[in-house]
């Protein structure tokens, strides 16, 4: 008799870790890298026209962190919110709703 329950589990939890890892890249159009090699919000971010491109396939990362934004959110840690939401790029409502605060 085999034992698969681990088998699917295991394969479930790499797949989640994949599904996480893929949002984490800075390719957002808010983020950028100042010449000390520090990020920073840049521009676009400053102007105004930052998009968050990631659909479904950050859904999982935002889930996971989005109990850390609403922190950040309740802290007025604008800066580090900005970043968190840019970085993770997740396209929905309410991401965009935290980035329109921390630009506030």
């Amino acid at each position: 008799m085999t034992n698969k329950p681990p088998l699917i589990a295991c394969a479930v939890l790499a797949a989640a870790v994949m599904l996480a890892s893929g949002c984490s890249s800075l390719s957002s159009s808010g983020i950028g890298t100042a010449k000390t090699g520090r990020l920073e919000l840049s521009d676009d971010f400053k102007n105004g026209d930052a998009r968050l491109a990631c659909r479904w396939h950050c859904a999982l990362t935002w889930g996971l962190e989005r109990q850390r934004a609403k922190a950040l959110y309740d802290a007025g840690a604008w800066n580090e919110l900005a970043f968190d939401v840019l970085k993770i790029g997740y396209a929905d409502d309410l991401s965009y709703y935290y980035l329109a605060r921390a630009a506030e």
